[in-house]
This record gives C-alpha cells, structure tokens and sequence, in this order.
C-alpha cells in the first residue's frame, strides 16, 4: 500500500499552489501566511487546512512539526513559493530584501522536517 503525500504550503497567499497540488491529489495540510487578507481568501478556498498566520521567520520548527503530526505517517511534501507582491506590477512598493530575507528562512530551518 502506497503512502499518501500531504503538502505544507509555505507563503501560501490565498491558496494558488495548494490548489494545483490538490487538483493533482496532493492534500494541502498546513499553510503558512503573514498576510491577514490571503489568509482570509485561503480558509474561503481550503477550510479543513490548518493555518499558521504570522511571519515564517517568528515560527519554531517544532509547531510546522506538530501540524503536520498526522496519522498513517504520509510523505510531507513542502512548497515554498517565494512571496509574490514584490514582484508584482500592481506593487507600489518593493521590499524585495525582506521578501527574500523570509525566503531564505524557510530553507534554514525546513530541513529538521
């Protein structure tokens, strides 16, 4: 019997990669967010996916850990789509540094997962 694979999506916005991994059956499990308008839109579009709502760099890899604690030990599978706002054309500012700076975080401390 094979495992099943469930997603953490980091920097999920308002759920754009969540739904391709869903739509290719892949469960989105935690999503990880700062933004209280994406938040809002992601729990619209994935009601049963846990959220962590605050900046990646204030979390401990133990709460991504313990969310992800599920049962029949599934293969975790992480996306880490760098925050998009700052690249956008709409942008009327652009704090790439900061952007990049949470990016960066999440590859330090995903490895313990």
């Amino acid at each position: 019997m094979s495992r099943r694979i469930v997603l953490a999506d980091f920097f999920s916005g308002c759920g754009g990669t969540s739904r391709g991994f869903a739509d290719a059956g892949i469960v989105p499990e935690l999503a990880i967010d700062w933004d209280p308008d994406a938040v809002a839109s992601f729990r619209l579009n994935f009601p049963a996916t846990a959220i962590l709502e605050r900046d990646i760099r204030d979390l401990e890899v133990d709460e991504v850990e313990a969310a992800l604690r599920l049962p029949g030990d599934p293969i975790r599978l992480f996306a880490g789509c760098a925050p998009c706002q700052p690249f956008a054309d709409t942008a009327t500012s652009r704090p790439i540094g900061t952007a990049a700076r949470s990016y960066c975080s999440t590859s330090s401390g995903s490895w313990r997962l």
